[in-house]
């Protein structure tokens, strides 16, 4: 078998590559408030899963 030239997240990037960021980056404020959502969101749903195999259920390899 050949080599893949490009892999698809590269082919896919390129159908975007003309797009401009809009927009300021984020400050100091908005990048904590970011951080702590990512760390809340994140914690969430370690418990569940933990919850889940507590209630009996299995991961399912698909």
């Amino acid at each position: 078998m050949a080599a893949r030239q490009h892999s698809l997240s590269r082919s896919i990037a390129g159908l975007h590559g003309d797009e401009r960021t809009i927009g300021i980056p984020l400050n100091r404020a908005e990048l904590v408030a970011m951080r702590r959502t990512r760390l809340f969101g994140a914690t969430g749903t370690v418990l569940m899963a933990i919850g889940a195999l507590g209630a009996g259920a299995r991961p399912v390899v698909q």
